[in-house]
């Protein structure tokens, strides 16, 4: 949960910075959203510290994580806001997504 909001190193949630605590993910993990899917936890990652500005962006945890050990799910609700990093600095308006990680045999996320 403070990967979600703080990001591992304190640089900002990982949905919109991509820093996350690379040892709970697959290397080959899948990133499913609206926009894209993405195979790969270093692209994953790299997408990502170039395209939020962190110190303009952030990301609250609004429900969860609720663990279905049966399903080997963890979900939650994030309202995320930001600043893109391009030339004219676009603000993105607070959204709210509800993010699944699938957890593999060997305790790993596998897909989020």
């Amino acid at each position: 949960a403070r990967d979600i909001e703080k990001g591992a190193t304190g640089k900002g949630g990982y949905p919109i910075s991509g820093d996350l605590t690379p040892e709970i993910f697959r290397d080959d993990c899948r990133f499913v959203d609206p926009t894209n899917d993405v195979t790969s936890l270093a692209k994953y990652r790299k997408a990502l510290t170039i395209l939020f500005d962190p110190n303009e962006s952030s990301v609250t945890l609004v429900k969860g994580p609720i663990i279905d050990e049966a399903k080997r799910t963890i979900s939650a609700t994030v309202r995320s806001v930001g600043t893109l990093q391009l030339p004219w600095r676009p603000k993105i308006e607070p959204w709210e997504s509800y993010l699944v990680w699938k957890i593999d045999g060997d305790g790993l996320i596998e897909q989020q």
